[in-house]
């Protein structure tokens, strides 16, 4: 399975910690539910494959993984409006391709309640 799109489902639940045997993943698309709990760490295995993950309007919480950083290969990341605590971890800021590919899809968290949009450009600034 290379693509997973179910964004707008209403689907509750925690995301499953066997999504890291997905070995082909390419897109994770899971916005717009009701899903909660933290990002499982087996994720991170996709390091490989993923080129796009949006968990952007559920209910995700918890600190942020520096295993972000493992996801070399990651063009788009969207995780905007949940209830993520902690500081963006420092290995998203060598996510080199973030936001190559689309001019329209940026990398965008939602952190104790306030809306930080970071430009992947201006990474090279930070």
């Amino acid at each position: 399975m290379q693509v997973i799109e179910v964004q707008d489902n209403n689907i509750k639940g925690t995301i499953p910690t066997t999504i890291g045997a997905l070995t082909n993943l390419k897109i994770l698309y899971l916005n717009n539910n009701n899903l909660e709990g933290t990002i499982p760490t087996e994720l991170f295995s996709l390091s490989g494959s993923l080129t796009a993950v949006n968990f952007g309007s559920n209910r995700l919480d918890g600190r942020l993984s520096k295993g972000w950083g493992s996801l070399t290969n990651l063009q788009v990341l969207q995780l905007y409006n949940n209830s993520f605590s902690g500081t963006l971890p420092d290995a998203v800021y060598g996510l080199n391709n973030l936001g190559e590919h689309s001019s329209s899809m940026k990398l965008s968290f939602f952190f104790m309640k306030r809306m930080f949009y970071v430009q992947p450009l201006l990474f090279s600034c930070l």
